[in-house]
């Protein structure tokens, strides 16, 4: 379900944030789930003099925005307001590149014993890289990153292969913005150009608000902190989930007093401590509260009516497969989950003419995309590959499952079915989450998945903050949160001895 907007008394910590507001500073607020941001928002908003700016990073945030604030608050997408100021040469260019179209388009040559296809993979990861930094251009001060460390060769064959990708995804940025060009673009290229751009915002507005700011680029934070008007962030750096499209940490890399609001108005202690197991890991020292008055509770009973959050668009066909039945609703719709299993079969029975997902229509067979998995590993096509391995020729009758199943609107569903990161900004009465996260199924000390798989926590602590009441966690899931509980009791000894 949609949030409701329920009007709670003002906390001291929203009114700490709404008077250091009226101060023209600017500010960090950080927020975490279902603690009322855009109420105080909407209350800096009706305090502050002149028009301001709300920036969000979610279209459908955007818009339920639009709905809260006065008529002097703009409310816009950091890509509407780029989209808007440079449609004249986007044309009707937008579309998802591929590493076959990036191989094909440059003849991309193998090298050092990395196919075409591979080279063509980092070509496009560091065009998209580059539309996310705040850097001018696409130099050799890319070689250095990190998108590059999987590349496993002699020192100067590695310095042979990273020139070349560099050069190549350089050229193709050169001519995709050529006059007349009617190469394809994504939507985070025409946000680049307008960050090019320089532009000033300050001379329409006199305050912006940017909202999920945690999951700002750098090339967003770029046009949002060089405004000399008064700026206010807002976020929570626990959900930030997407680290892979370019996204910081936001707060570590901006100037304003912090001010928190950790009051849940969502769930009540139980769910609370299960979301700071998470929190308390990554090293926060202010802790998530659960409202008292919500009766929030761990269950081990799936509820009747439930929604089931999954990692995987690999994960929500088999909880498809597994309830034919049962009304069900999946959010955004059914067509690319049943895209993505059609595609698969017909990858896995070399039909490649009936490839339709994007992604799958990559591979030239199934082998090449189970190698390619096997280094570059990808959580959708790793739990693909295990479903259709496990059906084998009689998949066809799974796909058939897929397409008949019982879809009713949402409000009429018995199960709700969501990949995690479509459900921020959502909430449910009750949640089931599932388990399928790589992280739980390999064996990688507790250790390095904290320093390492930051991204993949937050995912946690995201789907366990969507539920209102009752929330189970399916087997996986609980054990790994076993681990982290033992493991800051760990921490908390090392400390008491030090």
């Amino acid at each position: 379900m949609i949030k409701k907007v329920v009007h709670h008394k003002i906390t001291e910590e929203q009114k700490e944030c709404i008077n250091a507001a009226k101060s023209k500073y600017n500010l960090k607020i950080k927020a975490f789930a279902g603690s009322g941001k855009t109420t105080t928002l909407v209350e800096i908003a009706k305090r502050l003099e002149g028009n301001g700016l709300y920036i969000t990073f979610n279209k459908s945030i955007q818009n339920e925005a639009t709905k809260k604030f006065s008529y002097n608050v703009d409310c816009r997408t950091a890509h509407s307001l780029a989209y808007q100021a440079s449609k004249e040469i986007i044309h009707n260019r937008i579309e998802e590149l591929t590493m076959t179209y990036i191989k094909d388009l440059l003849c991309i040559k193998g090298m050092h014993g990395y196919e075409p296809l591979e080279i063509s993979f980092f070509i496009l990861k560091l065009l998209r890289v580059y539309c996310n930094t705040d850097r001018e251009t696409i130099d050799e001060s890319f070689a250095s990153h990190g998108i590059f460390n999987i590349i496993r060769a002699k020192p100067y064959s590695k310095y042979q292969i990273i020139s070349y990708i560099i050069e190549e995804a350089k050229k193709y940025w050169q001519k995709c913005w050529m006059k007349d060009s009617s190469l394809p673009i994504e939507h985070d290229f025409y946000l680049k150009i307008y960050q090019l751009f320089k532009p000033d915002l300050s001379k329409t507005y006199q305050y912006i608000l940017f909202d999920e700011c945690q999951d700002a680029s750098p090339v967003m934070l770029d046009i949002v902190t060089r405004q000399s008007c008064q700026k206010i962030y807002v976020g929570d750096e626990h959900q930030q989930i997407y680290e892979w499209r370019g996204a910081i940490n936001a707060f570590n890399n901006i100037e304003g007093e912090t001010y928190y609001l950790s009051q849940s108005f969502r769930f009540g202690e139980e769910i609370a401590d299960k979301a700071n197991i998470i929190t308390k890991i990554k090293g926060e020292e202010k802790l998530l509260r659960g409202l008292e008055c919500v009766n929030s509770q761990i269950t081990s009973q799936i509820p009747e009516i439930h929604t089931r959050l999954c990692r995987t668009n690999s994960r929500i066909i088999q909880c498809v497969i597994d309830n034919p039945k049962i009304p069900m609703h999946i959010i955004g719709g059914n067509t690319e989950v049943i895209n993505l299993a059609k595609s698969g079969y017909a990858l896995y029975k070399n039909n490649i003419k009936k490839v339709r997902d994007k992604k799958l229509k990559q591979f030239r067979s199934w082998e090449i995309m189970k190698e390619f998995n096997k280094k570059y590993e990808d959580p959708d096509i790793t739990f693909l590959i295990s479903i259709i391995s496990k059906y084998g020729n009689y998949f066809y009758k799974i796909i058939l499952k897929l397409e008949s199943a019982n879809y009713v609107n949402e409000d009429c569903a018995k199960i709700i079915l969501s990949t995690i990161h479509k459900s921020k900004g959502r909430e449910w009465d009750n949640v089931v989450v599932e388990d399928d996260f790589l992280i739980f199924k390999k064996e990688s000390k507790i250790k390095y998945t904290i320093i390492n798989k930051i991204e993949e926590l937050n995912l946690m602590y995201v789907a366990i903050t969507r539920a209102k009441k009752k929330l189970l966690l399916i087997s996986l899931f609980n054990t790994f949160l076993y681990k982290l509980k033992e493991e800051l009791k760990s921490l908390d000894v090392q400390k008491n001895l030090n």
